[in-house]
């Protein structure tokens, strides 16, 4: 279930109230920015592999997908697009994501600092992934 945070305290109850069948409303409408929109996304859809930046928990298990802060110093947004369609290697397609979304999880990635190393790597079936490995 995605991140609800940056929701409002009165938007959160309005949400709840939907699911239990109450008459609610609000008036306040949250603006989200396509990074935050993005890190939103990130948080649902990519952190159970993935980790924004070096400061997270290390992976113990199987292969280590890469770190994906500064993901733009090695793949363009087309590239991006292409990798999270395509779900390489070990990696789900999320081919039926909105390209709006895709471009905000590339949007908000861009903004962390990069630790990208140029590694190549090869995967446990030896396919070879246009991302770096750490």
């Amino acid at each position: 279930m995605p991140n609800f945070s940056h929701l409002s305290e009165s938007e959160r109850k309005a949400i709840v109230g939907f699911l239990y069948g109450e008459s609610t409303e609000t008036d306040v409408i949250t603006e989200v920015t396509s990074i935050q929109n993005g890190k939103n996304l990130f948080v649902a859809n990519c952190t159970q592999c993935h980790q924004p930046d070096d400061s997270q928990r290390p992976i113990k298990w199987g292969m280590k997908p890469p770190v994906l802060n500064g993901v733009s110093d090695w793949v363009n947004i087309s590239q991006f697009k292409r990798i999270l369609n395509m779900g390489p290697c070990y990696m789900p397609s999320f081919a039926a994501m909105e390209d709006k979304n895709k471009e905000d999880i590339y949007a908000y990635l861009s903004t962390l600092e990069s630790s990208y190393q140029n590694v190549n790597y090869r995967t446990r079936r030896g396919c070879r992934c246009g991302m770096a490995m750490r």
